[in-house]
């Protein structure tokens, strides 16, 4: 021990024995005294310690009292030493750590903290001491407590099922835990909430855990529930969005009793929509013959799933009558008695049906009922036959409505003739004046919907012929609708005729029937079946909020598409004399500013999801059950470019995680939004610009290719969920370190000098993927066995950083979700402002995951164009992570040192992991 150490530990000695005469003569004092005995003061949480051996030692043996964190200090530093030497060595102890409430004890050079479990006891039992606890210890606490509670159902002994959704601390003396109630009348769900200590002192006695069976039938309730409610809105939607009114039907006798509520004890006979589509009245009769009435609405619409679908039905039928005897009134002919006929013009059938029978005509009765004819003989319709009818209604309605729109467009371009500010401009009127519900105001549409497109889209890449193929589209449609105008106005000038009202009215209608557009439903809505779904809405909008909040970050270091290239270049000029300055490089490369600016939108890229995985711990990474990112030819990204991509696309909420280059622009002829922002990737021959195909007009141009893309992508991802990878993990003939199943989930370690990696069993993980996470971290560490030494706090974190971000890209290939279950604030505060770091964490994690891979395939890895060689052995490294960059010359001369090192050790010592990898 250095004499600094040993004098530093002779004075806390005395220290104690100082305070322990104090302590022993203030207890003399009052025994001969007296003096009141007073309540247990409260006391300071204890404080950041450091035990070493020798305090340890002295502490075990002295008879003076001692603290609890001393006590707990001596046991645990006994347990490590043992668990280092061997419980045959001499008796001994070894450094134990009190920092932040948790104990942490070194086997063989590293701390090994308490699990949740040791941990939440210490803090309990320093609370029952008297001890006043900080708020983040009293949350351990009770996090962990409500471990076994949260998303869970529990059961009443009157029959309410309550789901225990969270926990809400905040600012509150006492926590409250968040319910949603359930009735046995009643599945909508009730919001509640309950004191955290109340529900854990009820807990077994009023309310009682629902078993695996019972969870999972109550489960099958709420899909039917939500389920319901769909069919309920669909229901109001059609209501709506029916051209003809829609107000009332019957229940079929069968269907009565079959789907009758209440126990049996209401039978539905006849429903209605009532207040606009947002409440259905039932009417039916009790088990007693009472006339009784039901109505439906947002609220208890999820306790009638089998009826809604009844009724559903039923308006979908009656929607399609009403149209079709609409049609057939409109088109055909009103008779004396109040029926109408319609007889297609031409001498055809208007179809034929399954039966091979022409339908030449069609008859409406004065209640509504659809008749069809052949021959003047009436004819009974399948179902297919209805729908073919309607369909043959409907092609000679519109067939009429061109026909009446000849007769009458002349005329009715009036007020657009009179609103003209030119005389001979055709242009220089109002187009709000156009005949609406016509082929020019269509074609007036059309030529501004593909102006304000072309406007959309910025000329990038800058190519003539490119911008002048787009915009030749847009003059076409200008040509025609100006042809069109110039004709109609012309034909007004010399004939402007008169409107044929009867004609116009039957238009209207016409177009009333063929042309109706579906309308939203606006009806409140209630979340609370929606529970599961509360977190990734809520991740999703949090991921907006620092979407927004990281643009003024982005915008310094990538300037937008709109600038003009003298701004752009202006301010990349600005930047790079910015970096350089703070910035010292070696002599043996030249700095690459632009690829530093990239790696530190990377790095503000993953600290990003880390800020928001702290909210929402069961996020993951990225969502590895779908499938990698890919070029427009299929090619799936790997490593760093797969990653940062998959980053991308869940930040800017893509659904397609297909990217293009610009070669594919310019060679598919494609535009960019103005708003869109390219997204660079590092190749050997320099940044690559890509833009996800959601930022392009590829789906404008190209609609038939791009959802069979979308298809074939949906069916890809499908069939990887049914292949199962994660098998490939645990093949330990493949790994040259030894897997043991001893350690304690979500605590990964790997031991570099005996070459094996500790995770916990698999049956202690809650969720498979956690498991392979460890296994994965693992993994990756085994592959860096020369990092894994350096026992610097820096050091560490940093390489438990990669071995996450190394397994995350493995979950990429594996499918599996890499979440986190702790983190470092060092970790975001480098990746933000130190290109480097990033740039270091990314690349050794990609090439250890390539290691990792090549031993599952068992082929010679191939590190691609993802992996610049030159990154690889990066310009600057930051070998202990502690921000500061060695110099070149040094870590190049202590990797020469250490290869040497290795060679003269393999006996002893395992090798480098590049060239065990490379030998498989």
């Amino acid at each position: 021990m250095k004499l600094s150490g040993y004098f530093s530990l002779l004075m806390k000695i005395m220290e104690k024995e100082k305070q322990n005469m104090i302590s022993r003569f203030l207890q003399r004092w009052g025994q001969l005294f007296g003096g009141t005995k007073n309540a247990p003061h409260p006391k300071p949480f204890p404080g950041d310690r450091f035990f070493y051996p020798e305090e340890l030692a002295y502490l075990s043996k002295t008879g003076e009292p001692l603290s609890q964190i001393e006590k707990w200090a001596v046991e645990a530093g006994k347990k490590a030493y043992i668990e280092n030497f061997g419980s045959t060595a001499s008796p001994g102890f070894n450094h134990v750590q009190w920092q932040g409430g948790i104990m942490s004890s070194y086997v063989k050079g590293l701390p090994v903290a308490d699990n949740e479990t040791e941990q939440v006891a210490k803090l309990k039992e320093l609370k029952a001491l008297n001890y006043i606890l900080p708020d983040k210890q009293l949350d351990i606490i009770r996090k962990y407590e409500a471990r076994d509670i949260l998303d869970r159902y529990f059961k009443t002994n009157n029959g309410d099922i309550y789901h225990a959704e969270g926990l809400e601390t905040g600012d509150k003396e006492e926590p409250t835990l968040s319910l949603i109630k359930y009735t046995p009348t009643d599945i909508s769900g009730k919001k509640e909430s309950i004191g955290f200590e109340k529900f854990k002192n009820d807990f077994q006695t009023v309310f009682h855990p629902l078993s695996s069976r019972e969870e999972a039938a109550f489960n099958d309730r709420l899909t039917d529930a939500r389920e319901a409610k769909i069919q309920y809105e669909m229901i109001g939607r059609t209501v709506l969005d029916s051209p003809i009114a829609i107000t009332e039907g019957k229940i079929a006798i069968e269907q009565q009793k079959a789907y009758g509520v209440e126990n049996g004890m209401f039978i539905p006979e006849s429903w209605e929509i009532i207040h606009g589509g947002t409440q259905i009245a039932l009417k039916g009769h009790s088990d007693t013959n009472e006339d009784k009435t039901l109505v439906i609405d947002h609220m208890n619409a999820c306790n009638y799933k089998a009826l809604l679908d009844v009724i559903y039905d039923g308006v979908y039928r009656q929607r399609d009558s009403k149209l079709s005897a609409a049609l057939v009134e409109t088109l055909g002919n009103k008779l004396p008695n109040g029926e109408a006929f319609y007889k297609t013009p031409r001498s055809i059938a208007l179809f034929h049906t399954d039966k091979g029978v022409d339908i030449d005509s069609i008859l409406v009765d004065k209640q509504g009922e659809l008749f069809a004819l052949s021959s003047n003989h009436h004819v009974e319709l399948s179902q297919s036959d209805l729908q073919k009818m309607k369909n043959s209604l409907v092609i000679n309605g519109i067939i009429e409505q061109k026909e009446l729109e000849k007769d009458l467009i002349v005329p009715l371009m009036k007020d657009y003739v009179e609103s003209l500010t030119i005389a001979d401009d055709i242009h220089s009127g109002d187009i709000d004046k156009l005949p609406v519900n016509t082929r020019i105001k269509s074609l007036c549409r059309q030529e501004w919907q593909l102006e304000q497109a072309y406007n959309q889209y910025a000329n990038h890449p800058a190519d003539e012929d490119f911008a002048n193929q787009y915009k030749a589209e847009w003059n076409a449609a200008s040509l025609i609708y100006t042809l069109e105008l110039k004709r109609l106005v012309d034909a007004y000038r010399i004939n402007p005729g008169k409107v044929d009202l009867e004609k116009k009215a039957r238009f209207d209608r016409l177009h009333k029937l063929l042309h109706f557009t579906p309308k939203p439903l606006r009806m409140e809505q209630n979340h609370s079946l929606d529970a599961s779904n509360k977190v990734t809405k809520e991740a999703q909008r949090s991921a907006n909020d620092e979407q927004v909040k990281s643009k003024k970050e982005v915008e310094t270091h990538i300037h937008p598409t709109e600038t003009s290239a003298a701004d752009a270049e202006r301010k990349v000029n600005i930047e790079d004399a910015e970096v350089s300055d703070s910035v010292e490089y070696g002599r043996w490369h030249t700095p690459d500013i632009k690829q530093r600016e990239v790696y530190l939108r990377y790095g503000k890229l993953l600290a990003e999801k880390l800020a928001l995985q702290q909210t929402y711990e069961k996020l993951p990474l990225t969502n590895n059950k779908r499938s990698l990112p890919t070029s427009l030819d299929k090619k799936e990204y790997q490593g760093i470019h797969a990653f940062v991509l998959a980053l991308n696309t869940e930040k800017n909420g893509f659904f397609m995680r297909v990217y293009l280059t610009e070669e594919d622009l310019k060679r598919k002829k494609l535009l960019v939004k103005k708003d869109a922002a390219s997204f660079p990737l590092i190749e050997k021959r320099g940044i690559v610009n890509v833009y996800n195909i959601e930022q392009t007009n590829y789906a404008f141009r190209y609609p038939q290719e791009y959802a069979s893309l979308k298809n074939e992508l949906l069916s890809e991802e499908q069939e990887n969920q049914k292949e199962n990878r994660l098998p490939r993990l645990l093949q330990p003939d493949r790994w040259s370190s030894a897997i043991f199943q001893d350690g304690k989930p979500n605590l990964a370690s790997y031991n570099s000098k005996e070459d094996v990696i500790h995770i916990g069993r698999q049956d202690q993980y809650d969720r498979e993927d956690d498991f392979y996470r460890d296994l994965a971290e693992g993994l990756i560490r085994s592959t860096r066995q020369k990092e894994a030494r350096n026992t610097k706090y820096n050091a560490l974190v940093k390489e438990e950083l990669i071995s996450l971000v190394g397994a995350n890209m493995l979950g990429q290939e594996n499918r599996f979700n890499v979440t986190v279950p702790q983190q470092s604030a060092i970790w975001k505060k480098r990746l933000r402002n130190a290109p480097d770091y990033a740039r270091d964490v990314l690349v050794s994690a990609s090439i250890s995951q390539a290691l990792v891979e090549s031993c599952i395939s068992g082929i010679k890895p191939q590190l691609g164009n993802d992996i610049d060689m030159r990154s690889a052995t990066p310009i600057n490294i930051d070998s202990d992570g502690n921000g500061i960059v060695d110099s070149q010359e040094n870590l190049v001369a202590d990797q020469k040192q250490g290869s040497k090192e290795n060679q003269e050790q393999q006996a002893e010592d395992s090798v480098s992991h590049h060239v065990r990898h490379g030998r498989r």
